[in-house]
């Protein structure tokens, strides 16, 4: 099982800690692993500006035709973590500030994934399921509920694109700070297993 730290560790000139100990986050009972569909264990009443009281909001990325594998985890604060995956488990965290526009962005995002507008932009088809295409998935903790949505699919719908093109921005342009803690992701051991099965193939 996945160990998930209960708050997001804070910066500290010195070093960063980890507050508290682990808890046991209750899963949505439900795993889609092809083309897009939205999955929530969200109660009905939480809806637009609640969506965005989430802990923890992870946006994970691998791509086995690039060897390309990133997680990113954005919470309450305006520091972000990003993981970098490489072989042999050796993935390295780091971290970094929001520009000044993120939360907003962030907020939006994640209150339009319930919208009509996360609905695919085309029928997929079927070298949509193609394994060695790119994956996204996304995974919202609520503290006592989560959301998973996952992206297996070659339409993906607009406001989904225009979110992954921010990402990719702030990870090209962001100054990154080697950070001094483990943050373990929702998506790590299923990119690890796909980075392991690259390395048997070779």
């Amino acid at each position: 099982m996945l160990n998930f730290i209960k708050d997001i560790p804070k910066f500290n000139s010195n070093h960063f800690k980890i507050k508290g100990s682990g808890q046991l986050i209750i899963f949505a009972p439900f795993l889609l692993i092809f083309h897009l569909r939205i999955l929530s264990s969200c109660s009905p009443f939480r809806k637009d500006n609640a969506l965005t009281q989430f802990k923890r909001f992870e946006f994970s990325f691998r791509d086995p035709a690039t060897s390309k594998y990133f997680s990113i985890l954005f919470s309450q604060s305006d520091t972000f973590f990003l993981k970098k995956y490489s072989h042999f488990n050796n993935d390295t965290l780091f971290y970094s500030t929001l520009p000044d526009s993120g939360r907003s962005i962030i907020n939006t995002f994640v209150i339009n994934i319930n919208s009509p507008a996360f609905h695919p932009s085309k029928p997929d088809s079927i070298e949509d399921f193609n394994p060695n295409k790119a994956t996204f998935a996304l995974y919202i903790d609520y503290f006592d509920e989560n959301q998973r949505v996952r992206f297996h699919s070659l339409h993906l719908p607009t406001a989904f694109k225009e979110f992954k093109n921010w990402v990719n921005l702030i990870i090209d342009n962001s100054k990154f700070q080697v950070a001094d803690t483990i943050i373990n992701f929702n998506e790590d051991e299923i990119i690890h297993k796909d980075m392991s099965q690259l390395d048997n193939h070779d």
